[in-house]
């Protein structure tokens, strides 16, 4: 059987190893937050110096966490695993602070966790240390308002160092240094300015490209290409104005890249967008005649103005150049008729001629885009003029018997044609 420490020791003892832990914890975190505090410093410092340099800075943040984690490994984590400090080391601690015990804490300690010990030995120092347990008083390995400060200490250095964390973010997120992780800094830019920049024209228009420098005496030129094809160069011309240059990109038909160089000195890439504006392709008319002609409908290919009689019903398909948003007809007397979507690029309506009148084919395509000019179209109404009938003869009054043959001859001619005649 082990014999067993004294009631009092054994609970000096157990304070005096919680005190020794809690301040091996206290004194982990303190170092964690001042090296937190040194690494935000050192990374803050060097940014500051790389960002205006090629040098990407996603490796410096790599650096910078590793050195975190092991860090909150090493004053964090290991503290927590060691556990409680031996009792023998205790035992000597509370022996140092009570010197009248003469060694007879660590004895008792010793001799109490030693089963092999003699019964004897451990039953003579048990009842020394059992009689001056009482001397034994719960030593605090740290002054009270020691371990207040230190707590101070410590949230001071925590706060700090995540104060100044959260003001870098900030300021970080400012300049935009979420882009320079991957890449160096940007080109800086020339001593000259080009103009349009980045711009969106449309399929075959040209595009003037101009530079404003005050370097006269140093070579000038533009680098383009289309995309996917050869970079080409060629001097920009002096324009109107001092200091100016000017060069013409002419039928663009796809998206064209281009750059200015003014001696060593390139300007930034830029891009001209090529796009396609909405346009009538064609217009099929179909004819639905009034019934009183007794006409078969007739459809006009590749058409546009309207000429037909009063109240023929006209089919209109629209033919276009690409998807389209919406498609209207409008009027000459403002009225508006909206087109439907009959197959991919075909667009129709209907109505009925009563007058004469003129049309336009308004286009909206997806991107907002609207065609420019819109051609204007004629609508004519025409009127179903009577038959025109002309006697040939006989010419004039004549006379007959009453069982005489007469002979009758005569023309007749109708615009749209005769169903039946006779007298």
């Amino acid at each position: 059987m082990i014999p067993k420490l004294p009631l009092k020791l054994d609970h000096a003892i157990r304070e005096v190893t919680a005190q020794v832990y809690r301040q091996r914890i206290l004194k982990g975190r303190l170092v964690f937050g001042s090296v937190l505090l040194v690494l935000v410093l050192m990374l803050g410092v060097t940014v500051e110096v790389l960002v205006d340099t090629s040098v990407p800075l996603a490796g410096l943040f790599v650096v910078f966490a590793v050195a975190l984690l092991w860090s909150g490994h090493r004053w964090l984590w290991l503290p927590r695993r060691r556990g409680a400090i031996p009792r023998v080391d205790v035992a000597r601690f509370l022996d140092a602070h009570h010197p009248e015990l003469e060694d007879l804490v660590l004895s008792s300690v010793s001799l109490g966790g030693d089963a092999s010990a003699s019964q004897w030995m451990v039953s003579q120092v048990l009842s020394s240390a059992r009689a001056l347990s009482g001397a034994v008083v719960s030593t605090s390995v740290a002054n009270p308002k020691w371990v207040r400060g230190f707590r101070r200490k410590l949230m001071a250095v925590w706060s700090t160092g995540l104060a100044m964390g959260a003001i870098l973010m900030l300021h970080w997120g400012a300049m935009g240094i979420g882009d320079r992780l991957f890449a160096g800094a940007p080109e800086p830019l020339p001593a000259f300015n080009v103009a349009p920049g980045d711009v969106r024209v449309r399929v075959g228009d040209h595009q003037l490209v101009w530079v404003t420098t005050d370097q006269k005496n140093a070579s000038k030129a533009i680098r383009w290409r289309h995309v996917g094809g050869e970079w080409q160069t060629t001097a920009v011309e002096p324009g109107q104005g001092d200091g100016v240059f000017a060069f013409q990109l002419r039928h663009l038909l796809v998206d064209t890249e281009y750059q200015v160089q003014i001696g060593q000195l390139r300007s930034a890439l830029h891009r001209i967008s090529v796009w396609t504006p909405p346009e009538v392709v064609a217009i099929d008319l179909t004819y639905r005649y009034p019934a009183y002609l007794k006409m078969a409908d007739h459809v006009v290919p590749h058409g546009g103005d309207i000429v037909v009689p009063q109240g023929t019903e006209v089919q209109l398909d629209v033919l276009v150049n690409k998807d389209l948003e919406t498609t209207m007809m409008t009027l000459g007397d403002g009225q508006e008729l909206l087109l439907l979507r009959v197959e991919d690029g075909v667009w129709r309506a209907n109505m009925t001629v009563t007058e004469n009148d003129t049309y336009q084919i308004l286009l909206r395509d997806l991107d907002g885009e609207e065609n420019a000019k819109p051609r204007d179209y004629k609508i004519t109404a025409k009127v179903d003029d009577p038959p025109d009938i002309r006697i040939r003869f006989p010419r004039g009054d004549d006379e007959a018997t009453p069982l005489e043959e007469v002979s009758f001859g005569f023309i007749v001619k109708d615009d749209y044609g005769l169903v039946n005649y006779g007298l």
